[in-house]
């Protein structure tokens, strides 16, 4: 339903299609939009035979936002905030009925969840102390940052998106709703740069994925997991790693990282026990790494390689 809309020069309205002009705002229960320019198209043509249109239950079909388009999206779990996007980019369009969603670059994303326990697992699990928390439990939130050089597209129902051109993606958990991480950070000492990871591509693809038995969960006890999907130029890092690719891929369910080569290009990686100590280098046409058990494996390798 529509909250509030506003704009500053114009409005166009023809039955089921109403366009807006200079700084324009609209508001709905769950999200933001904010762009120069945007078409509104509704489910059904506004009836103006009467004194006042008739607006009432109103469903917006789809939204198209030109120039400097801001969104906002919020997740809600009954009364309280459990997610927040938000989003800057040059054109923007939104399917309200099914989900869809397309998005020009070049722009950035930042992604806010209440940590359920789930992320991206880099980090080495480390016993716990009698009455003392995990530090990482005091970091209530997820942070996703991902920018993005051409397109972004996916669906909001089927939980997928796919970002082209050269994408830079972190990840890290954070003590409030908005705060940041950046890849410089990963050199601090902190519980944040202990569990974040940076990876860059030419193409990624991103779903949530729900295990066809209910009593199958994720090592945290999920039962939806992350999949993603890398292509071109790949890199990744994180405090204790790092490595190239030509193609990438990430399965939350096994915690598995798979660094693949192409033709005479290996897939290398280093790694290391602990901050300060050697680095091991591994090259091979595939890697499979789980970073959070401090396990590598590979596939036809030209060997390791120790540095300092």
């Amino acid at each position: 339903m529509v909250r509030d809309v506003k704009w500053a020069e114009s409005r166009t309205l023809d039955g089921a299609q109403a366009t807006f002009a200079k700084k324009v705002f609209l508001q709905l229960h769950d999200s933001v939009l904010q762009c120069d320019e945007m078409d509104v198209r509704l489910m059904r043509p506004l009836d103006f035979s009467g004194d006042r249109p008739d607006d009432e239950d109103v469903e917006i079909r789809d939204v198209s936002c030109r120039n400097g388009v801001h969104v906002e999206i919020y997740d809600w779990e009954e009364n309280r905030i459990v997610g927040i996007r938000k989003g800057d980019l040059t054109q923007f369009y939104l399917d309200y009925q099914s989900g869809h969603f397309q998005g020009d670059g070049p722009g950035l994303i930042n992604h806010w969840s209440r940590n359920a326990g789930r992320g991206i697992a880099v980090a080495q699990s480390k016993p716990a102390q009698a009455n003392t928390p995990a530090a990482s439990n005091q970091l209530e939130w997820e942070h996703i940052s991902v920018a993005f050089d051409d397109l972004l597209r996916g669906n909001f129902e089927t939980r997928t998106a796919e970002l082209h051109g050269r994408v830079r993606m972190t990840y890290a958990p954070v003590r409030h709703v908005s705060e940041t991480f950046s890849r410089n950070d990963l050199s601090e000492p902190s519980h944040s740069a202990e569990h974040a990871v940076w990876l860059g591509c030419n193409q990624l693809a991103i779903e949530m994925l729900s295990r066809p038995d209910e009593n199958q969960q994720t090592p945290d006890g999920q039962d939806d997991y992350l999949v993603m999907h890398a292509k071109g130029e790949c890199e990744i890092e994180g405090q204790l790693f790092n490595g190239k690719a030509d193609s990438l891929s990430y399965d939350e369910s096994k915690e598995q990282f798979t660094l693949r080569g192409k033709g005479d290009r290996e897939a290398s990686i280093y790694y290391r026990e602990r901050l300060q100590s050697e680095s091991i280098r591994i090259g091979a046409q595939t890697i499979w790494a789980f970073p959070s058990l401090g396990e590598y494996t590979f596939e036809k390798s030209s060997g390791f390689q120790g540095t300092r």
